[in-house]
């Protein structure tokens, strides 16, 4: 059922995708696919509050599915509610430890983001171990080090964020605003 939404979506017609999610949400209201998918099209549309409202609402329903929790902390950090996404990236982990690189780095970033920059970095340091070529878990650790002016440590790991990833305009800008300044 979910697909219909998704085809929509995938057609770039995000405002057919979700009133046709909505009705099938409304229906089907149980239905974990039908909610994370409806929380996506609504989060892409801006609508990060009501994406949070369907995800809280899926979470009464099932507060067992981690992936309802680690969507509703993914649109927690988009409406800049640090610290409730790093308890559902907890619950989330919780409920599926096998899970664990996606959401560490969510929860990583949800750390930094909340002003926790030394426990945000020890992560992803950690998760760099694993994955010496993640473009974006080095911007993110560079971006943490911003956030606590380690300018020059800031600048090394974008720069090798950039290494691996030339055309990222998050990257490239950052680095840029660094050397500005």
């Amino acid at each position: 059922v979910a697909l219909l939404g998704r085809a929509a979506k995938a057609s770039g017609s995000l405002d057919r995708a979700l009133a046709e999610l909505r009705g099938v949400h409304r229906s089907w209201p149980e239905s974990v696919g039908v909610t994370l998918d409806l929380a996506e099209v609504l989060h892409d549309l801006g609508e990060a509050q009501e994406a949070c409202e369907v995800l809280r609402a899926g979470i009464a329903l099932d507060s067992g599915h981690w992936l309802l929790w680690g969507k509703l902390a993914k649109v927690l950090y988009g409406v800049k509610a640090f610290e409730e996404g790093l308890a559902a990236t907890q619950e989330a982990l919780r409920l599926a430890p096998e899970q664990t690189d996606k959401l560490l780095k969510r929860h990583a970033v949800l750390l930094s983001a909340n002003g926790q920059g030394g426990p945000a970095r020890e992560l992803m340091l950690e998760l760099l171990e694993d994955n010496p070529d993640d473009a974006n878990l080095l911007y993110n650790l560079a971006y943490s080090h911003d956030l606590d002016c380690q300018l020059e440590q800031s600048r090394e790991r974008y720069e090798q964020s950039i290494a691996l990833d030339p055309d990222s305009a998050k990257a490239l800008s950052a680095l840029a605003w660094l050397y500005s300044g």
